[in-house]
């Protein structure tokens, strides 16, 4: 990743407030903004905030993928637009957020969506996309 590890942070809500404040545009990340403002020259980090897609931990869900999981008898699917999970009309921010909504608690949503990969030709758990 350029040299540059990401790492997940907790902040409270007022920090997180600030942060956001200071946002100078949509697409400026909050490592960016974090950089700015405490005086660190830029990082050359592979995360692009503009790119096209929903980021969830380091990973790009590219615009127009499409995610699914056999459950109960049904067959549940989802495609990302807008930089969101759409599921039945609902737009969720996480693969997690929308696998709680099928289920009703917490489930591991990285080995809960399969996503089709096109190099495959196989329905794969979206966990492999963690792994490139």
């Amino acid at each position: 990743m350029g040299g540059e590890e990401l790492v997940t942070l907790s902040v409270s809500l007022d920090v997180y407030k600030k942060i956001e404040g200071d946002r100078r545009s949509f697409k400026e990340s909050h490592d960016a903004i974090l950089r700015r403002l405490l005086d660190l020259r830029p990082a050359h980090i592979s995360v692009a905030p503009d790119k096209q897609g929903l980021w969830h931990k380091g990973v790009l869900f590219p615009e127009g993928i499409k995610l699914r999981r056999p459950y109960k008898g049904n067959l549940i699917e989802a495609v990302v637009r807008d930089r969101r999970l759409w599921m039945n009309g609902k737009a969720f921010l996480t693969p997690a957020s929308a696998a709680v909504e099928v289920t009703g608690h917490n489930v591991n949503a990285w080995r809960f969506w399969q996503y089709f990969d096109e190099r495959t030709q196989k329905w794969e758990l979206i966990n492999r996309l963690r792994q490139r």
